[in-house]
């Protein structure tokens, strides 16, 4: 019997879901959770979900959040030990983007282009999510409480707006405990009524409410940061803790958590790197420079945003959170380095999310210059103390100078002594590692799923090998070793995606290790990961194989510091194709429309065979038409390289998915 589900409220923004049960042997056993879009499976230990056969999510949680069609299998043992496998097919029709309401006060609101830098946390966490997923609408307003926020109809007005499932982050607290403010003030007991009125009325709506306690301020005593929040008669933050044990409402402690920030960084680095304050001249909206202690400039507001995140991730369990924590994107690191730390105080080192705009600056103490920040490649970043980027993917490394232009090595050490080796690793210096004496190119492995590519500029050899995108794709390889021996191998890689991508080495089908190729930036831009290995005397099978869907990073070679070992030669990795550009094919071709939305058509006079890969060279989609198809490739949008191949030759173009 086929049975359908709905999961959505009929609303024009909700996400309908119709669930079809398909025949197994275990089907009968899995629930659908309709209030919250996600399937529940039985009670049992270490669950692995997949979706058409990949995996997608693997632990200790029996519940997976449906965001697309699919055919969704979970595998785990029962109570007595019995593996398990529960299969269902979901069909997903229309969008769902659920919405991120923030209501608040001056330290979450959002500020005028006049105003800056000065900013509120809610001006920038929308890059802290997947926005196709969430959309934040900051709705703080400056000098608000939690009284006057209601009183005034704001509150009605974000009500108005709020459909189920919604979420409403809840800060109040800064503006309650002004006592020369009649229409602000809210003692802490009626700032709990007031709490509780929020909740309840949010929930009446089927939305889902968070409490965020009031971040600190920066108010010293005798070199102790105050927490006034917490303070006798203001315990603001203690009566937003209880109101959210009373409710049973998720609850993010910014008090605390920037407390025990700002508290590291000391009041000086507080006041000048996270606070609204600043020298005269410093910021052209500021001539006669700033003194704020309770608001923030915008890095301040980007460190505020980043504790409201991991508080987030740390509520992950929360079944009601947890669709949050799953569409929060990756934070990338920038290291900040100076060449003489001593003579004067610069951003510290941190991670932040892509699109966010980072601003890193130099106050140089006296009898000293700031020169100029500089890139990892030695151009020159900016020749002013203040320096503004927007973070891209990827680990990004600057150099402050102050006084004099001091070089530094590929370890980013400054007078360092590490050099970069004929195999493109760094070696020496504080790396400890050796030249390498042998390199062995990737396109020589035995076996490899997946193919070799020449498209980014950078590598050794022919080209560099690009693995399927599946959960255990592999290169595999042969040598010879002249003895028992402890072997290091560098691997030379390149990963422009968002995130790691891990791996397992094996030799002789024996587990070695596990690799972690950690984001590098661009795919041109080449890093490197060591593993030290043992190889027997004689012949060596090893394979390095993808722990994750997402493949491999681009593998270039592997460099040794030993001349015992040298390579069995195989079958190489079949050669880069060189495609001609499909404006130069001879003949009718025709690919239209471009961009394209939902289906894509190819019209040529003889039959061919298409392949579409996204830009870090995965491939999508592929097939083969007699003359004419329609294609519907399942892409998110994006652009992407269509290549087309027929008696005549190999075709490229770009497309897009709108």
């Amino acid at each position: 019997m086929t049975r359908f589900y709905s999961f959505a409220r009929f609303t024009a923004f909700s996400l309908l879901l119709m669930v079809l049960f398909l025949q197994n042997t275990y089907g009968e056993n899995i629930e659908i959770d309709r209030e919250h879009k996600r399937i529940v499976a039985p009670e049992g230990i270490n669950y692995k979900w997949l979706i058409e056969g990949q995996e997608i999510k693997s632990g200790t949680g029996r519940f997976l959040n449906v965001e697309k069609s699919g055919t969704y299998s979970v595998l785990f043992e029962d109570e007595h030990g019995k593996a398990v496998e529960e299969t269902i097919h979901i069909v997903v029709e229309g969008n769902a983007i659920r919405k991120i309401f923030l209501i608040g006060d001056s330290t979450v609101t959002n500020y005028r282009t006049s105003d800056y830098p000065m900013a509120g946390w809610g001006m920038v966490f929308q890059h802290f999510f997947d926005n196709s997923a969430f959309v934040v609408e900051n709705k703080a307003i400056g000098g608000r409480s939690s009284k006057s926020f209601k009183k005034e109809g704001r509150w009605d007005e974000v009500r108005r707006a709020m459909k189920a499932d919604d979420y409403v982050f809840i800060q109040f607290g800064h503006n309650d405990r002004d006592h020369t403010k009649p229409e602000r003030f809210t003692p802490v007991d009626s700032f709990k009524i007031y709490l509780r009125e929020y909740v309840t009325e949010a929930r009446d709506l089927q939305a889902i409410p968070v409490l965020v306690s009031p971040m600190v301020m920066n108010a010293w005593r005798d070199g102790v940061l105050r927490n006034v929040f917490t303070e006798s008669g203001n315990d603001y933050r203690g009566a937003m803790l209880q109101v959210a044990n009373e409710l049973d409402v998720p609850f993010i402690d910014l008090n605390i958590e920037s407390h025990a920030l700002v508290s590291e960084v000391g009041p000086d680095y507080a006041t000048r790197f996270i606070y609204h304050a600043y020298a005269p001249g410093e910021y052209p909206n500021y001539p006669d420079g700033s003194n704020d202690f309770t608001h923030f400039q915008e890095m301040g507001a980007v460190e505020m945003a980043k504790i409201v995140a991991n508080g987030i991730t740390k509520l992950e369990e929360d079944a009601r959170i947890e669709p949050l924590a799953e569409k929060l994107l990756p934070l990338y690191p920038v290291n900040i380095k100076i060449n003489k730390p001593d003579a004067g105080t610069v951003t510290h080192s941190a991670s932040y999310p892509a699109g966010v705009t980072v601003t890193v600056k130099v106050l140089p103490k006296d009898g000293h210059t700031f020169k100029y920040w500089r890139n990892s490649n030695g151009t020159i970043a900016r020749t002013r103390s203040l320096h503004s980027f927007t973070m891209e993917p990827g680990e990004k490394t600057l150099y402050a100078l102050i006084d004099e232009d001091t070089p530094w090595d590929c370890t980013g050490e400054f007078n360092g002594t590490a050099v970069t080796d004929d195999c493109g690793i760094c070696t020496g210096g504080t790396t400890e590692r050796a030249p390498c004496s042998f390199s062995f190119q990737m396109e020589d492995a035995c076996s490899v799923d997946g193919e070799l590519k020449a498209d980014y500029v950078g590598y050794h050899g022919n080209g560099y090998v690009v693995s399927e995108a599946a959960e255990g794709a592999a290169v595999e390889w042969i040598w010879n070793a002249g003895s028992d021996e402890e072997v290091l191998l560098t691997f030379r890689y390149a990963n422009g995606g968002e995130t790691a991508r891990s791996a397992r080495l094996s030799v002789n089908d024996s587990e070695a290790g596990e690799l972690e190729f950690a984001p590098a930036g661009k795919w041109m831009d080449w890093n490197s990961i060591s593993q030290t290995v043992m190889l027997r005397e004689g012949e060596n099978t090893l394979r390095l194989s993808a722990l994750s869907s997402a493949g491999l990073a681009h593998l270039d070679l592997i460099s040794l510091t030993v001349t015992t070992v040298e390579a069995v030669e195989c079958e190489p990795v079949t050669p880069p194709v060189t495609y001609i550009p499909l404006s130069q094919f001879p003949g009718k071709l025709k690919v239209f429309p471009n961009p394209f939305s939902d289906h894509i058509e190819i019209e040529s006079g003889e039959p061919f065979n298409y392949k579409i890969y996204d830009l870090s060279g995965r491939l999508q989609a592929h097939g083969s038409c007699s003359g004419k198809c329609r294609l519907n490739p399942s892409l998110e949008p994006g652009l992407y390289q269509m290549i087309i191949e027929n008696s005549k030759g190999s075709y490229s173009a770009k497309i897009l998915r709108k």
